[in-house]
């Protein structure tokens, strides 16, 4: 009888010692789906969003992880085109079974990342490309194209450019960039000299220079992030007018590649992210960022680290990854970011970003007064 009080004492003690052990398990790890162009010719911008992104995790981490889970990032390439992105979410998804995504960048990615998380039920958490809302499950934390173009179609009727030519990377993202400033140009009074598109495999652009400048064209807006070699095209040509950009193209290729033939273009930036204008939280963000890489804090990595901030927000939220329950939180979410205040706009799931605009001064970037 002894024995067998002594025998039970021993199993249960050691039942119990196992339920002690807790703290010396790691838990299972958060995964969070990371999809980025990792190679092609906007890998710069995977670049900075796995900085971003990294950041955000390791500052996670740091803090406890979510709900005591360490988060992990899985990183696979989009090369900036749809079927890359399909096949990766797909992956993603079905065998590394990841809780979310982070990405994916530029704009026909974007809309198949849409589709996948609408019919999916997965939370995507993008920081470029801002269509307006595209899914119930797709946020974005970057400015709203229409936004962005109407705004330099005004700067230019402002500045009395009334006559500009437009060429356009052939994607979601370069058509909605068309549309949207030749529709507001037009409206505004301006008269559009040529309008031609082009694909990642052009690399000489002179003949659509030629095509789109005809017409005493004061200026020529290029949609695209890398227009470095457009520029220099555009000198080499002798063309004097004004050359215009959106804000993926304030990027250190611009100033390495066109060098003085990058001087005096303009180029709409997100106010947010402008010096004089940041809050107390993104200076001390830059710092950090600046001190650990080394290079200037692009708005791409400030997007990423702020879209990574509201994934875990919402999953320590939800101590899940139900897709609604996330929407719900991510929708109500407030918090000052690294890219600025963050606060959805509902009707865009996106954020409310002002704009402002820059020129290109002696080799930097420098705010138009």
């Amino acid at each position: 009888m002894r024995f067998k009080i002594i025998f039970t004492l021993l199993i249960i003690l050691l039942v119990a010692g196992c339920g002690f052990t807790g703290n010396t398990v790691k838990e299972e790890p958060i995964k969070l789906g990371t999809i980025a162009p990792m190679t092609g010719p906007l890998a710069f911008f995977g670049e900075w969003m796995l900085e971003g992104a990294q950041m955000a995790v390791d500052e996670i981490n740091a803090e406890g992880g979510i709900n005591g889970r360490p988060v992990q990032l899985i990183v696979e390439d989009t090369v900036c085109q749809p079927q890359p992105t399909i096949m990766a979410m797909s992956k993603l998804s079905e065998i590394d079974k990841v809780d979310a995504f982070v990405g994916p960048f530029c704009g026909s990615p974007v809309h198949v990342a849409a589709e996948f998380a609408q019919a999916n039920k997965k939370i995507v958490l993008t920081p470029n490309t801002n269509f307006g809302k595209l899914s119930d499950f797709l946020f974005t934390t970057d400015l709203e194209i229409q936004k962005e173009s109407e705004f330099l179609a005004k700067h230019l009727i402002k500045n009395n450019i009334t006559k500009a030519g437009v060429m356009f990377l052939n994607n979601d993202w370069g058509v909605s960039h068309k549309n949207h400033f030749t529709k507001k140009f037009t409206e505004f009074g301006g008269t559009l000299t040529g309008v031609e598109a082009f694909d990642f495999s052009v690399t000489d652009y002179r003949t659509i220079i030629a095509k789109v400048t005809r017409n005493e064209s004061q200026a020529i807006f290029i949609a695209f992030s890398d227009p470095a070699t457009a520029v220099n095209q555009i000198r080499e040509m002798g063309l004097d007018i004004q050359i215009v950009g959106q804000r993926g193209a304030e990027n250190p290729t611009l100033i390495n590649v066109a060098g003085k033939n990058a001087e005096g273009m303009i180029l709409s930036v997100v106010g947010e992210m402008q010096e004089g204008k940041l809050t107390e939280s993104q200076v001390e963000f830059q710092k950090r960022f600046e001190e650990r890489f080394n290079e200037s804090l692009s708005h791409t990595s400030a997007n990423t680290f702020d879209a990574v901030n509201l994934f875990a927000r919402a999953m320590e939220q939800c101590g899940n990854s139900d897709a609604e329950c996330m929407r719900q939180s991510i929708l109500t979410a407030e918090f000052d970011g690294a890219s600025g205040h963050v606060k959805m706009n509902q009707e865009i799931n996106g954020l409310d970003r002002s704009v402002l605009m820059k020129t290109v001064k002696n080799g930097e970037f420098v705010l138009l007064e």
